[in-house]
């Protein structure tokens, strides 16, 4: 995949967007984890483009990254063995995705697809799994979080 192009302008904009400390201080999930784990954190993440069109994983799939949207929008959806499928949400700039079990080998629940060009910050789940382990305050974060989608989401 090569890099997205973006103007002067744009670039200067997005300066801050794509500090992955920034992003991490930015989303709920890390709000109790104090300021060493997440530069700890920070320093596990990389930046990348996404093309649209490309799946980034389908459900019972072994967990690799997750991921913190920059710009473009992701769609997370359930799919039949028919191959209907039901959108659950749609990410967009600022969000992070997906939720997974914490277990020995977490895997996806759901699917996902990029639904235009898009830049991430990607966070291995090794990471993710070892930044819990020394800071279980990240799991209050991410109750909250969840908890927040829950009434927004089922709240309709």
């Amino acid at each position: 995949m090569s890099a997205p192009q973006f103007s002067q302008a744009a670039t200067g904009q997005m300066q801050g967007a794509l500090d992955p400390l920034s992003l991490i201080q930015g989303w709920k999930w890390f709000d109790y984890v104090p300021l060493e784990g997440q530069r700890w954190l920070a320093e596990r993440a990389s930046i990348r483009p996404v093309e649209k069109g490309r799946q980034i994983y389908v459900s019972g799939e072994p967990v690799s990254h997750v991921y913190a949207v920059i710009s473009g929008v992701f769609r997370i959806y359930l799919a039949s063995e028919g191959g209907d499928e039901l959108t659950l949400e749609e990410v967009v700039r600022g969000a992070w995705f997906p939720h997974h079990r914490p277990q020995e080998k977490p895997t996806y629940i759901l699917n996902c697809v990029c639904q235009s060009d898009a830049v991430v910050a990607a966070l291995p789940e090794p990471a993710i799994a070892e930044l819990a382990r020394r800071w279980p305050g990240y799991y209050q974060g991410l109750y909250h979080e969840l908890t927040d989608r829950a009434v927004t989401t089922f709240g309709r």
